[in-house]
This record gives C-alpha cells, sequence and structure tokens, in this order.
C-alpha cells in the first residue's frame, strides 16, 4: 500500500480499538514507515490512542538499521507514542508444525523449525541490551521457550541484563 493507504489504514484502526473501548495498544510488528505515519497523525493531533511499537526485524541484516532507527525514534517525546523496542520471531506456528517443540510433532518426524540459529538470538540481544533495547520475541513452542531462556540466562551471567518479551508462549 502507498503511504496515504498506510496512513487511512491506521486511522481506520485506531477508530476500531476507540470504539472497542481500549486506550492502549502494543504493535509489536512495527516498522520505521508506521512510526513515521503514527508520528504524523500525532502531530495533526489525531491521534487517540497510546502506541507502543515494537520494530520488526525478518533479517539479521537489518540488525544495525533497526538499532539505529529505535535509537532515534526514542529521541521524540511523546505522550501517546513511544518506542517499545526490537520483535523477531524465533519460531513457526503450531498450526503449520513450525512451533518448536521439546518433543516431535504427532506421527511426524520433526519437532519444528529455528528462524535464527541460537548464536544469532544471543547476537541480536546482546546488541540490543547494550543500547537498552527491550527485545520481543515470538517463542510459541516449549522448546523455543526454554532455548530463549537459556540465551538470556547466558548473557545475564557475563553481565549483560534486559528486558525480554516471550511473545505467544504456549
Amino acid at each position: 500500500p502507498s503511504r496515504s493507504e498506510m496512513k487511512s489504514y491506521l486511522l481506520q484502526g485506531m477508530d476500531v480499538f476507540l470504539k472497542a473501548g481500549f486506550t492502549h495498544i502494543r504493535d509489536v510488528g512495527g516498522s520505521h514507515t508506521h512510526w513515521e505515519l503514527a508520528s504524523e497523525i500525532h502531530r495533526e493531533g489525531r491521534l487517540k490512542l497510546y502506541v507502543e511499537m515494537f520494530f520488526n526485524l525478518d533479517d539479521v541484516n537489518q540488525l544495525n538499521e533497526r538499532i539505529n532507527q529505535i535509537i532515534a525514534c526514542r529521541s521524540i517525546l511523546s505522550d501517546f507514542l513511544r518506542v517499545g523496542g526490537l520483535k523477531f520471531y524465533y519460531d513457526g506456528a503450531l498450526g503449520s508444525d513450525g512451533a518448536l517443540l521439546s518433543q516431535n510433532y504427532a506421527g511426524q518426524n520433526h519437532c519444528g523449525l529455528r528462524v535464527f540459529a541460537l548464536s544469532k538470538i544471543e547476537e541480536i540481544m546482546h546488541r540490543c541490551w547494550e543500547q537498552n533495547i527491550p527485545v520481543a520475541i515470538h517463542t510459541l513452542g516449549d522448546e523455543a521457550v526454554h532455548q530463549v531462556v537459556q540465551v538470556a540466562h547466558g548473557l545475564k551471567a557475563k553481565g549483560l541484563d534486559g528486558k525480554l518479551n516471550l511473545e505467544h508462549c504456549e
């Protein structure tokens, strides 16, 4: 969609939330473009929801860019709009047998998938936490949760700690 279409969709979505009685949303799939459009809506005095936005990371090669975007956007002070941190996927969904489980799926010869290697998870968390950037990780399966928590404990043992949100845990 074009920028004007995206802005229209954001305004329509805001109306849906407001009519349902919601006053705060946490967008864990945002982009820098979404941030720019939400900021524009705020400057126009039309932002009526409190929005916390996490920037999505699809590729570890985008990490420097995302960190720089988050740092730049954090400097924008707003009562309604703030950067929450960085969000990425570690495993898939249950319906597609992609959630990373501790045992094989029934009748299958696999236990799910990893989107990133654990070494990359550690690198992402380390780099974000160095900058005091919270991390939200899609960890649907029990093994995904276990592995990510082990990485977090390892970083903490090395003296590095930060905010970790595990998303969609089952």
